[in-house]
């Protein structure tokens, strides 16, 4: 009697003779050899059916089936049909394997059995021409942040790929979901791997790249990719995701399909519209309203889904939708409200941009009792305290003025030109040369400050704008590294951002990170570089006036960042940015305050502050230089720590003032006690129990217990 295989590997074969020969060889000469090779013979027009039988003929584990072309679904339900397995194996017959790829993964379902799922790593080949970017978006896609045994979560599973060919499947589930592909030729697997999920417990992540993946030209992905053939790739995607909610509905689990539809699904289909034309605008919209029908109405899938329920398709600027026009080609306007909200002026074939806030724009001014006005890109304030016609009068000279001031009893020459104002000591005869080349040096200064300050525009408005309110009813823990952090763990159902080095904490893992420090972290660059991959978002920006710190733009792209400017001489220290999508950040003694004014800029319903210790006493402490040095260093830090002080004052007036429903606490404050709310964590309190005399404390444990927000989302662009 013969004895059943363990891995039932199903390869369908189409039109790859040039490639068959390496994968077959691939498999038969797996180090793990109780297999049994499955080739299904699709209608291929080539010499593949041939080459199959002679293989065949060689090897007696090789079952090959011919028959008419169905497709690669068809094909891999017939394999399934007949497989005897206990674990079930894909591959694609242009693709080949290492050696140890089937050995390794039979070898974590043996020694654990909580695994339901084993994946492993994939190697990207490209054989197409001028395709580098596609190469690296889908060497992206396949390269997961995660390794060994993980617990199955709705962001894990909305994280990995759903092709069938880098995973090894439990037979028993596949007949008791009685799983098969759907008859598409794209998408044809997402249902398949999906509702494999429902029964997944555990997966292991072997970190090995074992499986060789080729990007092959005028393959099935390439043709009818979004790329190339858009409405037949949304097309099938949109039925895919339906088949998916349905399964679900079925097994009354719609809470987790939720979940990964939001992270998973919603993107892709947002990612698609990148590849409408004029031609196919129609039928997009057609597909996004099918898309959002399918979805849940209890659950909140955010602005994207709201616009397409409310038909407000014009704000999807990968549709390219005026909300307002007027005229035609040859003399026209109109104006698009997107994310990047611009207008489009056409006069006789000429077409300008122009973002329409430079236009005009009207606001309040941060601190002073002040509005703004933005005309054609000048700037100009006025006080709301003065009359109407008071300020009318004043105007001129917001233009441009030449006057004098006094500051004590120095006296200063006024310049005002489009809202910029400098000022000049009036010197006496021996000192008008040194006049004369300030104010050379000072109008070179005013055209680079210009010139910062509208690349900062740009930054920030493509970095930061689609942060704007994603983090309403949802809670944010915004991390220093002082000796306090270690006594902190995740905190659940919350946003954490770090800054700097606390990545290095292994308690917590960051959505985000801010960095501006290149002395801080150049030494763990690599560390910094490959922490948490995609899964965390890391900015790095600029401290300006401060020699070598400065992060080089190579590390940047090396980690895949976001860049974001801190203020210039433009823009004084001492100001918070209420709009970081236009404004650079305020410039502080610490960037755990740039952290925290992102973290502002997302709406939160509450802020927690952890780690920042900020006293002479606290992470500043730990010096090994002489009695005098430590004494040098000490009033070093009394000053900095005065400037310190007023910082977080500052912020604490800047949330009263424009964000008073966001509540602030503090978690083992240090410096900051009393000036927010101020919360323990039960290690710190263990620890520490001398400081407390009996006082009345507040867990943040018991505070987020009757936490009743699902796991929050988080947003990757």
């Amino acid at each position: 009697m013969t004895a059943l295989p363990i891995i039932s590997v199903i390869i369908p074969v189409y039109n790859v003779e040039e490639y068959l020969g390496k994968c077959l060889d691939s498999v038969i000469n797996q180090t793990y050899t109780n297999l049994e090779i499955i080739c299904i013979d699709d209608g291929s027009p080539d010499n593949c059916g041939a080459i199959l039988d002679e293989y065949a003929k060689k090897d007696s584990r090789i079952i090959v089936i011919h028959q008419e072309n169905a497709g690669v679904s068809a094909a891999r339900n017939r394999g399934l049909d007949i497989a005897k397995g206990e674990y079930i194996a894909f591959a694609d017959a242009d693709d080949w394997l290492e050696p140890a790829c089937y050995e390794l993964a039979v070898k974590e379902f043996e020694n654990d059995s909580d695994i339901d799922l084993v994946s492993w790593g994939v190697n990207i080949i490209s054989l197409r021409q001028d395709k580098n970017n596609e190469y690296q978006s889908t060497k992206k896609w396949y390269t997961y942040p995660f390794s060994g045994k993980q617990k199955l979560t709705e962001n894990l599973c909305s994280r990995i790929s759903s092709v069938p060919w880098r995973v090894l499947f439990k037979s028993q589930y596949l007949k008791e979901l009685n799983l098969r592909f759907l008859n598409y030729k794209l998408s044809e697997d997402t249902l398949f791997f999906y509702s494999y999920m429902s029964k997944v417990n555990y997966i292991y992540f072997i970190e090995q790249e074992l499986y060789n993946y080729v990007l092959r030209p005028n393959s099935a992905m390439e043709k009818l990719g979004p790329i190339n053939n858009f409405q037949y790739a949304i097309s099938t995607f949109v039925l895919a995701v339906k088949e998916i909610i349905d399964f679900y509905n079925r097994k009354n689990d719609i809470s987790f399909c939720n979940e990964f539809i939001f992270k998973r699904f919603k993107g892709n289909i947002l990612y698609a519209l990148n590849y409408t034309t004029p031609q196919n605008k129609s039928f997009a919209i057609e597909k996004l309203e099918e898309f959002a029908s399918f979805l849940d109405d209890e659950y909140d899938w955010g602005k994207e889904i709201n616009w397409i329920r409310n038909k407000e398709f014009y704000r999807f600027k990968q549709l390219k939708i005026p909300y307002f026009s007027t005229g035609n080609n040859f003399f026209g306007f109109q104006i698009y409200r997107t994310e990047n909200p611009h207008a489009v002026l056409r006069f006789c074939g000429l077409k300008i941009s122009i973002n329409y806030q430079k236009i005009f724009f009207l606001k309040n001014d941060y601190w002073k009792n002040h509005k703004v006005i933005n005309i054609l890109g000048l700037r100009f304030k006025f006080s709301r305290t003065k009359k109407f016609k008071e300020n009318i009068k004043s105007l001129p000279q917001k233009i441009i003025y030449i006057g004098s001031c006094y500051k004590g009893d120095t006296k200063f020459k006024v310049i005002r030109i489009c809202g910029i104002t400098i000022k000049h000591k009036l010197l006496n005869n021996s000192q008008k040369g040194e006049h004369q080349l300030n104010m050379q040096t000072d109008g070179r200064l005013i055209a680079n400050i210009i010139q910062k300050n509208i690349a900062t525009l740009f930054l920030h408005q493509r970095n930061f704008a689609h942060y704007k309110n994603i983090y309403q009813n949802k809670s944010i823990v915004v991390c220093g590294a002082g000796p306090t952090l270690s006594y902190l763990k995740q905190l659940p159902n919350c946003i954490h951002i770090g800054v700097n080095r606390t990545f290095l904490n292994k308690n917590i893992k960051f959505n985000y990170l801010f960095c501006q420090d290149w002395r801080g972290i150049k030494h763990i660059q690599n560390e910094f570089i490959n922490y948490l991959g995609d899964d965390c978002i890391k900015f790095l920006g600029t401290q300006n006036g401060v020699t070598n710190v400065e992060i080089p733009e190579s590390f940047a792209i090396k980690c895949n960042a976001k860049r974001f400017n801190t203020d210039n001489e433009f823009f004084p220290n001492g100001k918070f940015a209420l709009d970081i999508s236009v404004n650079p950040f305020g410039n502080f003694h610490t960037i755990v305050l740039t952290a925290l004014q992102f973290a502002l800029y997302t709406n939160p319903k509450r802020i927690f502050i952890a780690g920042c210790d900020n006293v002479p006493t606290g992470h500043f402490n730990n010096l090994n230089e002489s009695n005098e040095q430590k004494h040098i260093q000490r009033e070093l830090q009394k000053q900095f720590h005065k400037g310190l002080d007023r910082d977080w004052i500052k912020f604490k007036e800047f949330v009263n003032l424009y964000y008073p429903e966001t509540e602030i606490f503090s978690i083992n404050p240090v410096g900051l006690k009393g000036l927010f709310k101020d919360v323990y964590t039960k290690a710190y309190f263990d620890a520490n129990p001398e400081l407390f005399n009996n006082e009345k404390v507040i867990f943040v444990e018991d505070l987020l217990s009757n936490e009743t927000n699902t796991s929050a989302e988080f947003l990757t662009c």
